[in-house]
């Protein structure tokens, strides 16, 4: 019985996974990867202290 319980909850989850994935591909949420891969490049850097 405790693996019915376990498996409805991982089948939930995939559901759920599943429903938000395709709401991300519906909504762009994938589209400029050129762009999303420089982003992390494009920070501002923190200047160190000088003494």
């Amino acid at each position: 019985m405790i693996y019915l319980f376990f498996v409805l909850y991982m089948i939930t989850g995939f559901i759920i996974s599943l429903c938000l994935f395709f709401w991300a591909l519906k909504n762009g949420q994938f589209r400029d990867q050129q762009r999303a891969r420089f982003l992390p490049l494009l920070a501002e850097r923190e200047e160190p202290e000088q003494r």
